[in-house]
């Protein structure tokens, strides 16, 4: 289980620097991880197992970090070296992900990206009765997740305009499952904060221009042809 708790804080240039070398360790440590993994051939689902039960009995066991969890490892909090002048909180609406494939690719894609259940099984067995050149569809289901819309200051939009290199420091969104922190270059007053709506119970309106159709009949297929 991974912890998740949005929010804004106010810190110093000081503590921000203090944040810029806990984002470095955190890039070294998964550059790192994923090293290590390559040792064990393709980065699949069950090599990411067998490397992750050889580091938590290893090296990690030797040092009492066996429990270590490498979702909070990896992940980047954000600080932002400006002060934005709102930001608003707003749950993701899209309740599936959709990655457009060929038929081989999909299988692949299968492959390394899931855990392998009868399901996912079932899956490749139905994508080996078509062409292999054929486009289809894998829909992975999204759990709600909080996004925050940064509105910035008229003079950080000009820049922007100007310079677009500036785009990575001066991002319009951004996911937020943890806080979001500000270097404040001097004392001053945090931007206006919207906080997000309870998540939405409407269920979700399909495209009239729709054309996914499973490749098998079960609810449990991932896998969708376009008609």
């Amino acid at each position: 289980m991974t912890t998740k708790l949005y929010g804004v804080c106010a810190i110093s240039t000081e503590t921000g620097l203090a944040g810029n070398r806990l984002l470095n360790a955190k890039a070294d440590f998964k550059r790192a991880m994923t090293d290590y993994r390559k040792l064990f051939g393709s980065n699949n689902i069950k090599n990411i197992a067998v490397t992750s039960s050889e580091l938590r009995d290893g090296l990690f066991g030797g040092l009492k970090i066996q429990d270590i969890n490498f979702v909070q490892c990896y992940r980047q909090p954000k600080l932002l070296i400006r002060t934005p002048k709102k930001i608003g909180f707003t749950w993701a609406s899209a309740s599936h992900g959709v990655v457009s494939l060929t038929v081989s690719g999909a299988v692949e894609h299968l492959q390394s990206k899931y855990l392998h259940s009868q399901a996912i099984i079932d899956d490749i067995e139905a994508l080996h009765m078509m062409r292999k050149s054929e486009k289809v569809a894998v829909k992975r289901t999204l759990s709600p997740h909080l996004r925050a819309n940064i509105f910035w200051p008229d003079d950080v939009k000009e820049e922007l305009q100007t310079d677009q290199t500036l785009k990575s420091q001066f991002m319009g969104m951004l996911n937020t499952p943890l806080p979001i922190f500000i270097i404040m270059q001097e004392p001053g007053l945090l931007p206006e904060i919207k906080h997000p709506r309870s998540v939405s119970k409407k269920p979700v309106v399909r495209k009239a221009d729709s054309k996914l159709k499973s490749i098998r009949d079960s609810e449990h297929c991932r896998v969708f042809c376009y008609r």
